[in-house]
């Protein structure tokens, strides 16, 4: 045996000191990750002394991690040992995440205004491969076709799929990672639906609450994992109580159970129990220069630094940057200047490394969070990097707006006059008015890639000013020569004929039905009669509220239905109709679809009209269908008297399906700017 003699000052007159004899055998240290800790504090320990326990108060007290550690030793970025990679993209990319289970990356991208040319897409995280697109749902509106377009993403690998926001639909979908079919959509609610959401920028997906938080205008949305119902959060201290509130990228830390949700407008961090949906902390964003906005847009934690990272916008480059905050009290700390226009943010606590995109320059940041330097910049195409992901490696992956020289033949153009779609590089614009309403005809223009950018900070001891890295081109690979096709899509009509009814008796309402096709489908039809203004298309309703409102009501088996049609008689009980009143025939999808599938919604009106003491004529359907855009669905056309005109066909490929819900679908992360950087 080998003895240590250490010896203590005890603290006795005279400065005399007490020998302690310990033992010396191996000693073992295993950590718990792979992340080399900072400090040890002796408080946290208790040692053994000849069979005395020593407790952990013998040596000082415990502090803060952050006061305890050394000053950090400075840091630079390795120009020879960092390899950054860039090629050629997706035209319109806005968003990108990570499946970690899967090692696939997934990019939102939408390349005009008109949303002709929009997709998801699934890349190879090695290779940056573009292995499949997908072709997305189409809708029809009152100016032509165009996607339901997809500008925010986020993987859920829990569910295995992939969430997606539809921001200029006021809608969110989900998508089966393997298959890239859609599995569930909110597309087509009344915008006074209380599940509506409007302009979805980005979606988080919360297992350990069981929720989906959406950032949007005037609020945070959280959608129950299972129910798909919707609460809405109207943050304490949002200007006018939340009427003008603008949520941008959000951080969740599950473990903790805290959103953390920066506002643009106000220029505040917010922080929100999930589960209790309350804010617990409002943390004022710091602006260098007063007077100018901070416009605060993302949010990364160090928990062993202790430390919150917000990125700001600013304002013509003024405020743009990265402020940090102690994580325990909120106060402010510092701020590192960087770029003109500060946007999204990505996190290596393992490193204690903090990444930002600069929309204004192009470049990306790389930040030393132990000394809150900017010890490297990354560029791309010299403007409009976007979105930032990390790779299980530490590697970053980058996503920027900026148009390349050349042009992108992709297989998901969309023809917004006839709804078809075609591969091609080229796309037509809708005809529209300018703000002062003179007539913009429309016009062909060039489809043009973005970018994507793959690379590994690494950094040596040093002190020097930031180092800048061009990444080197990568080979494009090409693009799918197909487009996996997203969405079946239906489009319900009813008719039935006009006839003579005695209101007094029982009648049997003769209803033919076609379009009725989907997984909206997969459960049959609910097919009921209601007065006029108690229901339209677009407003959610489930099969008890429907026999709540109708005593006349029928069930479409799945069966039932041939090619997506049926013939089926309604029953109308005597004396539950009135003479001189209107009544919607209206038709769902059923069982449990009813409350999340929007798109076998339909009505066709009529009216009773007095003709002799008992009887009244029958008019034929004045139809209407959910038109989904966000808008409120157009109000029911006046019935026909006596005699009706023919049923209206409804419009080819008119409506967005909202596919058959699993057990329970998952939801999950979220968009970047529409315009610039700020949609």
């Amino acid at each position: 045996m080998r003895a240590l003699f250490l010896p203590v000052k005890s603290g006795l007159p005279g400065g005399a000191r007490r020998v302690f004899c310990f033992e010396r055998k191996p000693m073992n240290l295993t950590l718990a990750s792979g992340k080399v800790t900072k400090s040890f504090v002796a408080g946290a320990l208790a040692l053994s002394v000849s069979g005395v326990a020593v407790p952990a108060s013998f040596a000082a007290p415990s502090a803060p991690e952050s006061q305890n550690a050394p000053a950090a030793t400075s840091r630079t970025l390795d120009a020879a040992a960092t390899k950054a990679k860039i090629t050629q993209g997706l035209p319109g990319q806005f968003q990108v995440s990570y499946s970690k289970k899967n090692h696939k990356l997934w990019v939102a991208g939408t390349a005009d205004g008109d949303m002709h040319v929009s997709t998801l897409a699934r890349l190879d995280a090695d290779s940056l491969k573009v292995e499949a697109v997908a072709e997305l749902p189409i809708i029809k509106g009152e100016r032509g076709y165009n996607f339901a377009a997809a500008y925010g993403v986020e993987v859920d690998d829990v569910e295995g799929t992939v969430w997606v926001t539809n921001t200029r639909d006021n809608s969110i979908s989900v998508y089966d990672q393997a298959t890239m079919k859609l599995v569930w959509t909110n597309h087509g609610l009344d915008k006074n639906d209380a599940n509506w959401i409007e302009h979805p920028r980005e979606v988080r997906v919360d297992h350990a609450s069981g929720k989906a938080f959406v950032s949007g205008r005037f609020y945070v949305s959280a959608i129950d994992l299972k129910t798909k119902q919707v609460q809405k959060l109207q943050l304490a201290g949002a200007p006018d109580g939340g009427v003008r509130y603008v949520g941008m990228n959000m951080h969740i830390d599950s473990q903790d159970h805290l959103l953390y949700v920066p506002e643009r407008t106000s220029g505040k961090l917010f922080v929100v129990d999930t589960n209790t949906l309350k804010t617990v902390r409002t943390i004022d964003v710091h602006a260098d220069t007063e007077g100018t906005e901070v416009r605060p847009s993302d949010v990364a934690i160090d928990k062993s630094l202790n430390e919150i990272y917000v990125s700001s916008q600013g304002v013509n480059g003024v405020n743009s940057g990265v402020t940090v905050y102690d994580f325990t009290t909120g106060e402010y700390k510092k701020t590192i200047a960087f770029g003109t226009q500060a946007l999204a943010m990505e996190h290596d606590e393992e490193r204690d490394l903090v990444y930002v995109s600069d929309f204004g320059t192009g470049k990306v940041g790389v930040i030393d969070g132990a000394t809150s330097k900017v010890i490297g910049e990354v560029a791309m195409n010299g403007a409009k990097a976007n979105d930032l992901t990390m790779l299980n490696n530490g590697s970053i992956v980058a996503v920027d707006k900026q148009d390349l020289p050349g042009t992108a033949r992709v297989p998901y153009v969309l023809n917004g006059a006839t709804g078809e779609v075609k591969t091609s590089d080229k796309t037509t614009s809708k005809a529209k008015k300018d703000k002062d309403g003179s007539e913009i005809p429309a016009a062909e223009s060039e489809i043009h890639p973005n970018s994507i950018m793959k690379f590994k900070a690494e950094v040596k001891a040093g002190d020097e000013a930031a180092v800048q890295i061009t990444p080197q081109q990568r080979e494009f690979q090409g693009y799918p020569t197909e487009a996996t096709r997203t969405v079946s899509y239906a489009s319900p009509v009813i008719e039935f004929p006009d006839g003579k009814i005695d209101i007094t008796a029982d009648y049997k309402l003769h209803i033919k039905g076609s379009g009725y096709v989907g997984e909206g489908a997969a459960k049959g039809v609910y097919v009921f009669l209601v007065p006029e203004g108690t229901w339209k298309p677009g407003q959610s309703i489930d099969r008890e509220q429907a026999m709540n409102l109708s005593k006349n009501a029928v069930w479409v088996r799945p069966e039932q239905l041939k090619d997506g049609s049926f013939e089926i008689d309604l029953p109308i009980l005597a004396n539950t109709l009135e003479y001189g009143k209107k009544y919607t025939v209206g038709t769902i999808a059923a069982h449990d679809l009813s409350v999340t599938d929007r798109s076998l919604d339909y009505s066709a009106m009529f009216e009773i009209t007095k003709d002799g003491q008992t009887s009244s004529s029958v008019s034929g359907p004045k139809t209407e269908q959910n038109q989904g855009g966000g808008s409120t669905p157009a109000q029911p056309t006046e019935a026909a008297a006596v005699t009706a005109p023919s049923p209206t066909p409804a419009p080819p490929s008119r409506h967005l399906r909202n596919p058959q819900q699993r057990e329970a679908p998952p939801v999950r992360r979220s968009p970047r700017p529409l315009r610039k950087a700020y949609p």
